[in-house]
């Protein structure tokens, strides 16, 4: 019986594993708004993500190139990216989530509530390097 119970257990945290890795590679992101043209298409695209995260200085600067973790209420990341512009859309099933962004050497992290239907926006800033 014991064997049993410890094949199974095994058994099921392999199956864990193995979803937590499909779950990463499912999550759907787009990154870029430099510009207006690049900004017009990805809100056209808006309605395909569920969250939204704007990168700025404190002065309203955009900010690229912002290395963006988001990791789930286990704590497994999911997403691992760097930003190519001041938005970056990800695709999230509705939940809980943290966000650590990391500009600069800086890290900044928000806990972020991705609702069943809809955009959920979210703005991360720094200071500006006049502040520094």
């Amino acid at each position: 019986m014991q064997s049993t119970n410890f094949l199974t257990a095994v058994l099921l945290t392999a199956l864990l594993a193995q979803a937590g890795a499909l779950a990463a590679a499912d999550v759907g992101t787009r990154s870029g708004g430099v510009g207006e043209t690049s900004q017009q298409a990805l809100r056209a695209q808006e309605s395909d993500y569920s969250l939204k995260l704007v990168f700025a200085e404190t002065t309203g600067a955009s900010l690229a190139d912002v290395a963006v973790q988001i990791s789930d209420r286990s704590g497994s990341a999911i997403v691992n990216d760097v930003s190519g512009g001041p938005w970056f859309l990800a695709d999230l099933p509705a939940g809980r989530y943290l966000v650590s962004a990391t500009y600069a050497g800086m890290v900044k992290t928000a806990e972020v509530e991705v609702p069943v239907e809809g955009l959920r926006e979210v703005t991360i800033t720094w200071p500006s390097s006049a502040d520094q």
